[in-house]
């Protein structure tokens, strides 16, 4: 006896016309490679957070011992160069009233250096001294504030301003002020540094894809994955709302991000 097929039904062994092409398609949906998983490290140093995104994902061995290593380093420059620890080498050298030369780690010297250089070559319009003029605005450790300071306040602080007041020993590494109450605020330069040591530690872990990301401040190596870089969001500024002000491709290169207008 002769089976007949349903309406709409095939027989057993019938082949559709489609069926070549599915079988291709099917085929190539094989053949492609899902893109690798992102592995992030995450916590927080010098009063902020620290990001970091790895590309493939290792081991969750290899991703502890690396997370590890990290937050090593990072207690290592935060002892050194944090205002926010009032037993840092920075905030013993800036509580101190002592005019003479007082010992500091060598990378805190290295960073005043290189901070000074910029000083020179800006005319002052970038100064690391400014630390008592963060703290009057309510920027700093000391809290916030709600209103502007006054002028004569302004003025009064100025005074204890200035890099040409700071000098610098490498042989042994040592500060030297001639203000009793000059300051160093290193915020603007040490997240920075600090991101430069973390890539560098990375690398030395045997990682090329990757981003670090310390309170804004970013370093990209390599791809998140085969031909697409790592893509930052940049922020409108606005203090009204939060929106996307530009993307960013950063492959093999640092980038640093401020902005004021959610202070006042």
């Amino acid at each position: 006896m002769r089976l007949r097929a349903e309406h709409g039904s095939r027989r057993i062994g019938a082949r559709s016309p489609w069926q070549g092409v599915l079988l291709v398609l099917f085929l190539l949906i094989g053949c492609e490679q899902a893109p690798p998983e992102i592995a992030e490290l995450s916590g927080r140093t010098m009063g902020t957070s620290y990001s970091i995104k790895l590309s493939p994902a290792p081991s969750g061995s290899r991703l502890t011992e690396l997370q590890n290593s990290v937050e090593r380093r990072l207690e290592t420059i935060n002892r050194q160069m944090s205002t926010y620890r009032p037993d840092s080498d920075l905030m013993r050298f800036n509580h101190s009233a002592s005019i003479d030369w007082q010992a500091q780690p060598a990378a805190v010297v290295e960073l005043v250096e290189r901070a000074s250089a910029v000083s020179v070559l800006s005319d002052g319009r970038y100064d690391i001294t400014v630390g008592p003029l963060v703290n009057l605005w309510g920027f700093g450790n000391s809290g916030e504030r709600d209103t502007a300071p006054a002028a004569q306040e302004i003025h009064d602080t100025l005074a204890r301003v200035g890099y040409r007041q700071l000098e610098t020993r490498q042989e042994p590494p040592a500060l030297k002020k001639s203000h009793p109450q000059l300051e160093i605020d290193l915020s603007s330069i040490a997240k920075g540094w600090a991101v430069d040591q973390v890539a560098e530690l990375v690398r030395s872990a045997g990682f090329s894809d990757f981003l670090v990301e310390i309170g804004g401040e970013l370093r990209a190596s390599g791809q998140k994955v085969p031909g697409i870089p790592w893509r930052i969001a940049v922020e409108q500024p606005s203090y009204e709302t939060r929106v996307i002000q530009r993307v960013i491709a950063l492959h093999d290169v640092a980038m640093a991000t401020s902005g004021d207008y959610r202070n006042f």
